[in-house]
């Protein structure tokens, strides 16, 4: 049996993502690709930045049909 309690995933990721963040070739900007995945990330992401004094400029959502890109695999 584990004594000690695992990470939360979420609270892991969010750790490296923040890490990340910090550095320098991160303040004129950064792209997130696969991050958030989930409404619970966002609102992490969302307090991440405002601690941090950054906000997001924009979103994309790119959306491919399962069909096409089984096609282009």
């Amino acid at each position: 049996m584990f004594a000690e309690k695992l990470p939360d995933p979420d609270e892991m990721i969010l750790t490296l993502v923040q890490r990340r963040l910090r550095q320098p070739d991160c303040q004129r900007g950064f792209l997130l690709d696969g991050f958030p995945r989930t409404v619970s990330q966002a609102d992490s992401l969302a307090e991440l930045l405002a601690g941090e004094g950054q906000w997001l400029d924009a979103v994309i959502d790119l959306e491919v049909d399962t069909e096409e890109l089984i096609r282009r695999l």
